[in-house]
């Protein structure tokens, strides 16, 4: 055995995704698992809405083609990084150096999204995940910057995927604006989108209501893109945006999937986005804001939480809005795992907004153990102790279900708020 298999079977009661496989779920789990996770789902059945607006595509980084990881986290010289690597195949369920890994992992997540509902129901339909690419590190000036590219998924990648499982996955592209040929990129994603609708309709996957109400998105990372969402050169870009009627999946907060420096840690100021939602593009802030502080830029550049940022965003977008402006929307991608309790807290509380919420996992991050304890949130008030063990239990199938599970069960500890079903099956059609 290998440093690399030993390291990765230490650390798998930490990491690891889950014990079973998720298609025993719906036959071998406890009636009680099984009952929670109908009553959760129940609204997502007469939905054509995306049930996860936010999963990523991951590779094992070595291979000829992407996805590709950055070297850092590929070699023992830097163990810290090399440790999270070996913690990301580890929720995959990705033994290290497997003969075929591009192909495990799309089997493997396909594998998690055909079994999200019970198989007697609804046989012939799969609720659907939007997978996104995220496209390289670029300089100011449109180089290419290989060494300081955290995760790549090419768009080309993403739409093989997609068309590979058509009735589970929806592509969510990705353009960094500073390309040389930004524009002929997001032009050509524009085009693989349209092209790949015609596809379904042809092939009789899915019905034209259904295709027609598929959103068509834009995923960022600032932190890890390095793309400050300021930047002269997005204004053409988000006008083009505009014009194909794209959306933005912007990611916000504190970025703790890579290293990521303090510098481009402030490239996640959900106040950055505010010049896309000007251009008339329809923002999706990640994790609604979340994690970590960063300038205001209202008020004298002090540091504020950026959940706070968000939801003077969200107020000012809701009580003020403007002609030829975006829609601003937030998704509660990885608010399921122990360090953002908080913030789930209190976007529970939050009534007013949640018409402007929209459901996303950020997986894999759901799927590595160590994050979704469920202690913290139990002795909060937030479930009871039955309905941990019972999402406890519905984990070791399949984490994906367990955080849209979890999601719906949960509960504010004073004021008993639940979040709306209608953040569970909104269109952005």
């Amino acid at each position: 055995m290998n440093w690399d298999s030993f390291v990765y079977r230490l650390i798998r009661p930490l990491s690891g995704a889950s014990r079973h496989s998720p298609h025993h779920f719906w036959k071998k789990a406890s009636p009680e698992a099984r009952a929670l996770a109908e009553k959760a789902l129940a609204p997502f059945e007469n939905s054509y809405a995306p049930v996860d607006y936010h999963a990523h595509l991951l590779g094992d980084g070595i291979g000829l083609r992407p996805p590709a990881m950055h070297k850092d986290m590929l070699s023992w010289k830097h163990p810290l990084g090399h440790i999270r690597y070996l913690s990301y195949l580890n929720a995959v369920k990705l033994p290290p150096h497997h003969h075929d890994p591009d192909r495990h992992i799309r089997h493997h997540m396909h594998q998690l999204v055909k079994h999200l509902k019970d198989p007697s129901h609804l046989p012939h339909r799969c609720f659907r995940v939007q997978m996104l690419a995220l496209d390289s590190y670029f300089t100011p000036d449109g180089t290419k910057a290989p060494e300081k590219t955290h995760f790549y998924v090419s768009n080309d990648y993403l739409i093989e995927l997609v068309r590979e499982f058509p009735e589970a996955f929806s592509p969510v592209f990705s353009v960094h604006p500073y390309r040389k040929d930004a524009l002929i990129e997001l032009t050509r994603c524009h085009e693989m989108f349209e092209e790949w609708k015609l596809q379904l309709l042809a092939r009789g996957i899915l019905k034209q209501e259904e295709v027609k109400v598929i959103p068509k998105m834009l995923k960022w990372l600032p932190n890890s893109m390095g793309i400050d969402p300021m930047h002269s050169k997005c204004g053409p870009f988000y006008e083009r945006m505009r014009e194909l009627q794209f959306t933005l999946l912007s990611h916000t907060g504190e970025e703790l999937a890579v290293s990521v420096d303090r510098v481009h840690q402030r490239l996640g100021n959900p106040l950055l986005l505010r010049k896309a939602l000007r251009s008339g593009v329809n923002v999706i802030v990640a994790h609604c804001g979340s994690l970590g502080k960063n300038p205001d830029l209202d008020h004298d550049n002090r540091l504020e939480d950026n959940l706070t940022l968000f939801l003077r965003m969200m107020k000012q977008s809701l009580e003020s809005p403007k002609d030829g402006e975006g829609k601003l929307f937030g998704d509660l991608s990885a608010l399921s795992v122990f360090m953002c309790q908080r913030q789930l807290c209190a976007i529970l509380d939050m009534p007013e907004i949640h018409h402007r919420l929209l459901n996303g996992s950020d997986y894999p991050i759901p799927a590595i153990n160590i994050l979704v304890h469920l202690k913290g949130a139990r002795r909060a008030g937030m479930i009871t102790a039955q309905e941990a063990a019972l999402l406890r239990e519905i984990y070791h199938y399949n984490p994906l279900l367990m955080d849209i599970v979890y999601k719906r069960t949960c509960r504010h500890p004073k004021t008993g708020k639940q979040f709306p079903e209608e953040i569970f099956t909104r269109l952005l059609n």
